[in-house]
């Protein structure tokens, strides 16, 4: 069982620890219960399971060792309080913020207080970083191989400004995460037309891409080992052009067959729809199922352009068949 420390046990717990460590970790108990195995910590590795309400504040901060690698991962960093806890440990070969409550004016703080040449890998996933504020930050950097910038407020235009900055290689990126940004077809198009020789993974799941942004994906010069466009709005024209782009690749376009609730989705409508047209309009059998049919049509309709196709690696090929 995982012990969840109130803000003054961990002051305590911090204060004995060494002068300095490889990997620190302070977390929410939500955040250790998304985890495969919460109790399963590699040796090295010093984890604290903090309660929600406890921020990371001057208290914290100041007690905090030199370390190589940094996970704060549920908790909120106190205002303006950023900049000191990255000064206070050190130079870092491994930085995550996640759902850390940082704004775009925080941007400053990581920009002035990373190192650029030591920095290997960095996610500040689920904050409010804007486009420019992650422009800054990567750009100050010259080492990374993992960027995970999701569920921020990228957009379209941050996206390929991204992309740019990390053409030709300036940037050795291996993996890039940029899920839940809002990219859309014209993002990602503009994200295929640069050059990132080193990118092995990209993950874009739940963004606002369709066939057209596939298609101009299939175009990019990217040797990828692993894609992820689970979430999105594909259907088979642009499932088909991912596969024979990558056709090494194990991808899955997700079962598209009805389940219980798309039955359910449609059906109880046009149900709805017969029923007021006999009760409430009193109109005849044959007008009641004509609009029942219409409403039918129109919740088919929308059922089919809404369905967001899963693509992961697993079962794409399986579902429209292997096309190396």
């Amino acid at each position: 069982m995982v012990t969840t420390l109130s803000h003054d046990a961990l002051l305590a717990q911090l204060d004995h620890l060494p002068d300095s460590l490889d990997r620190l970790e302070l977390l929410s108990p939500m955040a250790v219960g998304a985890e495969a195995d919460p109790e399963g910590v590699d040796p090295g590795v010093i984890r604290f399971v903090v309660t929600r309400e406890a921020t990371i504040d001057h208290a914290v901060i100041s007690r905090l060792p030199a370390v190589r690698e940094l996970r704060v991962d549920g908790l909120t960093i106190k205002e303006g309080m950023v900049g000191a806890m990255l000064a206070r440990v050190g130079d870092l070969d491994s930085l995550t913020l996640r759902a850390c409550g940082l704004e775009e004016n925080d941007a400053g703080a990581l920009v002035s207080n990373l190192r650029h040449d030591s920095l290997t890998e960095l996610a500040v996933p689920h904050n409010d970083l804007g486009g420019q504020g992650i422009y800054d930050i990567v750009a100050s950097q010259r080492s990374l191989t993992r960027l995970d910038v999701s569920a921020n407020k990228l957009g379209d235009t941050p996206a390929a400004a991204l992309g740019r900055l990390i053409d030709g290689g300036n940037i050795p990126i291996e993996v890039l995460d940029l899920s839940r940004t809002k990219v859309d077809d014209a993002g990602v198009a503009k994200l295929a037309e640069v050059q990132i020789p080193t990118l092995r993974q990209l993950n874009l799941e739940r963004n606002l891409i369709g066939d057209k942004g596939a298609k101009a994906l299939a175009t990019a010069s990217f040797a990828l080992d692993e894609l992820d466009l689970s979430g999105n709005y594909l259907k088979r024209g642009g499932a088909d052009a991912i596969i024979q782009r990558w056709p090494h690749l194990e991808v899955d376009v997700g079962d598209t067959s009805f389940g219980i609730v798309d039955v359910i989705g449609v059906l109880v409508p046009t149900a709805i729809a017969f029923v007021l047209a006999t009760t409430v309009w009193d109109a005849s059998t044959s007008i009641a199922l004509a609009v029942a049919a219409a409403v039918l049509i129109v919740a088919l309709w929308i059922r089919s352009a809404t369905s967001r196709v899963s693509i992961d690696r697993e079962t794409l090929a399986k579902i429209f068949g292997n096309r190396a």
